[in-house]
């Protein structure tokens, strides 16, 4: 992605709807990315939001948001083919190849459980 402060549109590529309140969002966007970082999910005019990334590929990934307020209550106004914007990605990764054959306990809480 480049410029981890500049804005870039992400297509939205698919929408699983988990629940009234909580779909994914496949967004086709090439960053360099890592388990445990999150997106800052914008539309101008709107505002932004702290997103943790969901899922990913070489060539898209995804963010699991709530529909909770001003921001993201447009994010679900949204379909396949329209645009988010995206920048980031945000924040240190887990360090996942220290935790291989590992026993782990994970607390977690909210959306953000979902990286």
């Amino acid at each position: 992605m480049g410029n981890i402060f500049k804005s870039k549109p992400a297509k939205i590529l698919a929408i699983k709807k988990h629940t009234h309140k909580e779909w994914s969002f496949t967004l086709d966007c090439k960053i360099m990315k890592s388990p445990g970082q999150f997106m800052m999910i914008s539309l101008p005019q709107i505002g932004e939001a702290p997103i943790s990334i969901s899922g990913y590929d070489d060539l898209s990934f995804e963010v699991t948001i709530r529909n909770v307020g001003k921001v993201t209550s447009h994010f679900f106004k949204l379909g396949i083919g329209d645009i988010m914007y995206a920048r980031g990605p945000y924040e240190s990764s887990f360090p996942l190849d220290k935790f291989k054959k590992q026993h782990l306990l994970l607390i977690a809480g909210g959306s953000g459980v979902a990286a």
